[in-house]
């Protein structure tokens, strides 16, 4: 209606390298990875809340990349680097 909020932004995907990973096969059955939508707007023009954000975990030396564009997003090279944002 006329008096209902914004909707909240979705939840971003994280990608945070760990030492003690050595590949990515626990994610080979994983078809996508999706971050939890915003949920809706209410009455009195109330926003509705942000989606929480999904962290996967990969080994370092992980190149990320933009799902659309296949652009180099970026290397998590060191333990505990994070790359976030990716994808919408």
């Amino acid at each position: 209606g006329p008096n209902g909020g914004r909707g909240g932004s979705g939840g971003d995907v994280v990608f945070v390298a760990d030492s003690s990973l050595n590949t990515l096969a626990y994610l080979r059955q994983k078809i996508h990875v999706r971050a939890e939508s915003g949920k809706n707007g209410t009455g009195k023009n109330r926003d509705g809340s942000h989606g929480r954000e999904e962290v996967v975990r990969v080994p370092c030396g992980t190149i990320v990349r933009e799902l659309k564009t296949q652009k180099v997003a970026g290397e998590l090279r060191d333990h505990g680097e994070a790359r976030g944002r990716i994808g919408m």
